[in-house]
């Protein structure tokens, strides 16, 4: 499920809230917990796997994800 405020926020940009999409369609409806490599997500996105780092890490900076190590 996506948090309906990510799409509204004007602050974020088209990658970051495609990204966040794809993250959320991949997302665990239990835990809320997703896998997907950042090729996959980049993929989906239709972006490049550099740009799905920049924006993961952006996303994880304004706590809107939360990364753990594996």
């Amino acid at each position: 499920m996506i948090d309906s405020a990510v799409p509204m926020d004007e602050a974020l940009s088209v990658y970051d809230k495609v990204v966040y999409s794809v993250l959320c369609t991949y997302a665990s409806n239990t835990d809320k917990s997703c896998y997907p490599s950042y090729q996959t997500i980049a993929l989906k996105a239709g972006c490049s796997r550099s740009k799905t780092i920049e924006v993961m890490a952006k996303l994880e900076g304004l706590g809107l994800i939360e990364k753990q190590s594996a």
